[in-house]
């Protein structure tokens, strides 16, 4: 997963002399912060080592953010979610494919970056707040999609099937060793999700 390149809302302002900021160097800063925090989770991440990881000097990254938090909000922020597909009306096909669409952890690299993010620490909760929200309410989304084109029942928010949902893509690596792939979202979807729903139905 590579970002695209933005022009990041914390990047301290660029000066009125000198040459005009170069986006690439800036998409490679932060594309080096999520290679970091999925390597090493957000704990060993510094300014030094994403320079390092960036082939940039210190003062590159410190002309651009003031500090590490504006850094890799900013590079969280690059991290999108897609729509979940049509409806096909077939609810465990739908649910297994919108949920992968829409949270994006087949790919190992951003599921490891979600999964660290997300366990981070209380003190980090502004940092990983926005991206919560969008990682919950697109999964929410393409489950909504899925079960809603069979049935009139409002589909909330704050659900429990939602929660477990949500904590088995970024729990389970933790506990199997490896990135979830295909089988793990089926698992997911028929011994967790749909006996979830067949209840809620009864």
């Amino acid at each position: 997963m590579t970002v695209d390149p933005i022009a990041p809302l914390r990047q301290r302002p660029a000066g009125n002399v000198g040459r005009t900021r170069d986006l690439g160097r800036d998409t490679k800063i932060l594309d080096a912060a999520l290679d970091l925090v999925s390597e090493q989770g957000r704990g060993a991440v510094s300014m030094e080592a994403i320079a390092a990881r960036a082939g940039v000097s210190k003062s590159t990254v410190y002309r651009r953010w003031g500090n590490l938090a504006d850094l890799l909000a900013d590079a969280v922020d690059t991290i999108t979610f897609a729509s979940a597909p049509a409806a096909t009306g077939n609810v465990r096909d739908d649910l297994v494919e919108g949920i992968i669409a829409a949270s994006g952890c087949m790919d190992p690299r951003r599921q490891r970056i979600i999964s660290a993010l997300l366990s981070t620490g209380i003190d980090q909760a502004e940092l990983v707040e926005a991206l919560r929200i969008r990682f919950i309410d697109a999964t929410a989304a393409a489950m909504k999609v899925a079960v809603q084109e069979q049935t009139d029942t409002e589909w909330p928010k704050a659900s429990i099937e939602l929660a477990v949902v949500i904590g088995l893509l970024t729990g389970l690596p933790h506990i199997t060793g490896h990135p979830i792939d295909r089988a793990d979202f089926e698992r997911i979807v028929d011994d967790a999700l749909l006996p979830l729903l067949a209840h809620r139905s009864c």
